[in-house]
């Protein structure tokens, strides 16, 4: 469930420290462990977008022609990590994903209210599924 205070409830890989590494985790039948993390855009985080990509408009063009990289990096913007320690925490084939709750994440910075915003992120995967 979206909570405008709290964010959008995204999965992202468990990491374990291997020696000086960081890997993602394993469960004992070989499963990767996940966990959650909430994305939300805050003053700050959207501060941080325009500066980093030059304006909204350069970063939503951006989303469009290097969705990998600007994914990423705005997700490290959300998460308060640098861009190598997101990209290893977020899950393979999933970009489709990411990108909804990023959607979501700013319509609800932007005034949609969280119900609306839960409804138009399920409406969204359901049509990613497809």
């Amino acid at each position: 469930m979206v909570l405008k205070n709290k964010g959008i409830p995204c999965e992202f890989a468990k990491l374990k420290k291997v020696g000086d590494v960081l890997e993602k985790s394993y469960d004992e039948d070989g499963e990767l462990e996940k966990e959650i993390f909430h994305i939300k855009f805050t003053n700050n985080i959207i501060s941080d977008i325009e500066i980093h990509f030059g304006g909204l408009e350069a970063w939503q063009e951006q989303l469009e022609k290097t969705p990998y990289t600007t994914i990423r990096q705005t997700l490290a913007f959300a998460l308060r990590k640098t861009p190598v320690e997101t990209g290893d925490v977020m899950l393979d084939g999933e970009l489709m994903m990411y990108s909804n709750i990023i959607g979501t994440a700013w319509a609800v910075a932007n005034g949609v209210d969280p119900i609306m915003a839960s409804q138009m992120l399920k409406s969204s995967i359901g049509l990613a599924d497809e």
